[in-house]
């Protein structure tokens, strides 16, 4: 038996105490016993092995059990594993940020770390808000996105996520009331002849409007750069999102791009909004 092979007794458990995210408490979606992860495999306890297709959310390009990673993780695990960043600093920090930045636009030339894609988002919408209110505009308050978006699962977050698919309904009355535009309908590989004329009409000018009637409320404008990942993978037009930035340039709105799922090299550049080139 594998030393990590779950028993009956365990699965009995998981069931009847630890609650899964994304499905039913009462009647809970199947969960598979993972015994262990190697590349792009999970190894099932009864033998079998399953591609993981979602990377673990989006976490894992470089596959599981990847040995630099490990003797990485190992090596600074056995000098400190973790201490708080209030306050004291330390040089793996400092080597990543260093390195991060390096890879950015000269004009992205600090860094804050968070700990999961969720908290990113909220801490920027957080640092939009207080970036404007300091220069005395108070009235802008409030986030444009995109339908068919995810940004996470903390308070703010989910307020900029699909109003459907995130059940908006359910906290009427607690999440900020943000403005939504459809999502555009222009992909990625359009190849129509007049693809930027196609863009600016059925997209950008949906997105125009809403920022020209808003400009004086919305602090941010948050998005997925060029996919749209929980939503379906939709892969959207790069010149739909040059435009949001020149939007936002033009109406002194700060612009939020969700990289947590497209980041680090998976759209074929090293940033999605590379892709536009912005």
């Amino acid at each position: 038996m594998c030393e990590h092979q779950l028993t009956q007794e365990d699965l009995e458990f998981d069931k009847k105490h630890i609650w899964h995210p994304y499905t039913s408490i009462i009647t809970p979606l199947k969960v598979y016993p993972v015994s262990k992860a190697e590349g792009s495999y999970l190894y099932l306890d009864d033998g079998s092995k399953v591609v993981d297709g979602m990377a673990s959310w989006w976490c894992v390009q470089q596959g599981y059990n990847n040995p630099r990673l490990n003797a990485a993780a190992i090596s600074q695990i056995n000098k400190m594993s973790h201490v708080m960043f209030g306050g004291i600093t330390h040089k793996p920090a400092i080597d990543f940020c260093r390195k991060l930045l390096s890879l950015l636009p000269d004009d992205l030339e600090c860094a804050l770390l968070a700990d999961s894609g969720s908290i990113s988002v909220d801490i920027a919408m957080k640092m939009a808000l207080r970036y404007h209110n300091s220069l005395g505009y108070t009235s802008k308050k409030r986030f444009l996105t995109i339908k068919k978006g995810y940004h996470g699962d903390a308070f703010g977050a989910v307020s900029v996520c699909d109003p459907v698919n995130s059940r908006h309904s359910a906290y009427n009355g607690f999440l900020a009331e943000n403005i939504f535009c459809k999502a555009p309908e222009i992909r990625f590989d359009c190849s129509e002849e007049d693809v930027e004329q196609l863009v600016e009409e059925l997209d950008v000018k949906p997105f125009a409007r809403l920022i020209g009637d808003n400009h004086n409320e919305i602090s941010g404008v948050v998005m997925e750069s060029i996919v749209q990942g929980a939503g379906g993978l939709r892969m959207y037009h790069p010149y739909f999102l040059k435009r949001v930035r020149e939007l936002c340039c033009e109406f002194n709105i700060l612009l939020i791009l969700d990289e947590v799922a497209v980041g680090l090299g998976r759209t074929g550049m090293l940033f999605g909004f590379e892709h536009a080139g912005t």
